[in-house]
């Protein structure tokens, strides 16, 4: 009877009242393992923790088969960030009752956090299988479709289950912003993100504010933008890294020397590098840390500053031939500091520079053999974790759109397995693996056409002409209309309508060709 008692009043948020009925139990029996767990439930609540361990342990104790007391052990030490404490009871639980759908769902959100995707997607399948209507596991199973496998379409439905079934839970409400995200409803998945941040109930609100940047940076509004950005490191964007010296937040330069260290892609680093030439101009001294495969490039393109060029999981040792050093920062926080507006764009440009030698041999190999302009192509962008199926352009529809009268060059790295795909297409092994020679044949070509890739970065940093086929739903790089973007006045964007399919977008760059080398002649260009 007190146990009936005490689910009703938790049930109903009387915490005080639940738990003087359960203790009422307990007093009648003390190893009554329901009585237990429900005391359990009630400290859970009331966030007393250790209180809650103790009595779902005793009620492990008393029954060990008591599924749901294991599995409350899992929630408890998930929540202190104990994995591997929370995996063995998830696992407990699911031990003694395989149908215990929260015990799946909160398993795979575990192993998902781990990486382990298609073991979470399992998990999450199983969850759904024994309780078809619990929204959290049509939630969780939809993000990782969406996000990390490229399954888009069955991962909207997912979500879109879940927002049905439960459309005030915090959680599902971030995944459904995050579904009108990637469908470029971004300003209705604007005011839902703000909602959900400013509302408190979310148990890490940076991956929501990391979201609510992108959407601000996209649509121009670069000043609260950056400020957002700056919770990426707590957002799963790679841990933020420390040398040791204090952050830089803006502070005067003068007689200061200054570290940028590297940060996420090769992609990322060449674009936040157009913040260089500003922070060498304020600065004393600035020594930058970058990818070692941009090591010459950015040492020819930055010759006042002192480049070291690595890994990012290396030693810093080499750090102590730099001299003392003042402050540091990633380079993804300058533009903060540089680009806090549209009229800031694009600063000094072009700011990468090729190997002029190297440039002028690709130009000459290119001239011997090319019977019109020479065009560098990629169609492959991003991964199955960063939207590489929606950002990538079928090979073979890619073929029909290689008109005759221009020679084509691939750029795409990694392409020898879908080669046999583009017929006619000029390869040159091994250059896209070197960054300081595929600088200097992008430099040597008329033109780059390239879905959202390295390549787009790297032609519109060197300031070479380059359009970019672009999905319904772009990188926040982009913006969200017209055919510029601010960081490269070179670039010419073909985005894909919602309703649209490739071979349209394809179809419309094609027709431009034919009044581009118009004006520019028919002949790799010589600049």
């Amino acid at each position: 009877m007190w146990c009936l008692e005490a689910h009703e009043h938790l049930a109903r948020g009387r915490l005080a009242e639940a738990e003087e009925a359960v203790a009422r139990a307990l007093a009648c029996r003390h190893d009554h393992a329901e009585a237990l767990l429900l005391q359990g439930a009630v400290f859970m609540k009331q966030e007393r923790l250790e209180e809650a361990i103790d009595n779902l342990v005793l009620a492990t104790h008393f029954k060990p088969d008591l599924a749901e007391a294991h599995y409350q052990l899992g929630v408890i030490a998930a929540a202190r960030r104990r994995g591997d404490e929370a995996e063995k009871s998830f696992r407990e639980a699911l031990g003694r009752e395989p149908s215990h759908a929260k015990a799946h769902n909160a398993l795979g959100a575990l192993l998902s956090e781990r990486g382990a995707v298609e073991e979470a997607v399992k998990c999450f399948r199983a969850a759904l299988a024994a309780r078809p209507d619990l929204a959290q596991a049509h939630s969780n199973l939809g993000s990782l479709l969406v996000t990390r496998l490229d399954q888009f379409d069955e991962g909207a439905r997912h979500i879109e289950e879940a927002y049905r079934l439960a459309p005030h839970a915090p959680e599902v409400r971030c995944n459904w912003a995050m579904l009108l995200q990637y469908r470029g409803e971004f300003r209705e998945a604007l005011p839902l993100w703000t909602e959900l941040i400013d509302s408190g109930k979310l148990a890490n609100d940076a991956k929501a504010r990391l979201d609510r940047a992108m959407i601000l940076l996209l649509l121009g509004d670069f000043r609260s933008g950056w400020d957002e950005y700056e919770k990426r490191f707590d957002a799963d964007r790679g841990a933020a890294r420390n040398f040791g010296l204090p952050p830089w937040q803006g502070e005067p330069l003068t007689d200061k020397t200054i570290l940028v260290y590297a940060e996420q892609g090769i992609g990322d680093e060449i674009m936040f590098a157009s913040c260089l030439p500003d922070l060498i101009a304020v600065a004393e001294r600035v020594v930058i840390e970058c990818s070692g495969r941009l090591e010459a490039l950015f040492r020819r393109s930055f010759p006042r500053a002192v480049v070291h060029g690595g890994e990012k999981e290396d030693a810093a040792d080499w750090l102590a031939q730099c001299g003392p050093i003042d402050y540091q920062t990633p380079v993804g926080s300058l533009p903060r500091q540089f680009r806090q507006d549209r009229s800031a764009f694009p600063g000094v440009y072009p700011y990468l520079h090729a190997d002029a030698r190297r440039t002028e041999a690709w130009r000459a190999r290119l001239r011997r053999d090319a019977a019109g302009p020479v065009i560098g192509v990629s169609w492959r962008g991003g991964t199955a974790g960063t939207r590489g199926q929606t950002r990538s352009v079928p090979a073979e529809l890619l073929e029909r759109a290689l008109r005759p009268e221009f020679t084509w060059v691939s750029l795409q790295h990694g392409a020898g397995d879908v080669q046999p795909l583009v017929p006619g297409l000029w390869t040159f092994p091994g250059v896209t693996s070197d960054l300081d020679d595929l600088a200097a044949l992008i430099s040597a070509l008329d033109l780059v056409v390239s879905v959202d890739n390295t390549n787009v970065q790297l032609a519109g940093a060197l300031g070479r002409p380059v359009w970019v086929l672009l999905p319904g739903s772009p990188e926040w790089r982009y913006g969200v209309g017209g055919d510029s973007m601010p960081w490269y006045p070179s670039a010419k964007l073909y985005r894909r309508d919602q309703n649209e399919d490739w071979e349209a977008v394809l179809a419309r760059m094609v027709s431009d060709l034919a009044d581009f080398f118009g004006q520019t002649g028919n002949r790799p260009s010589s600049a």
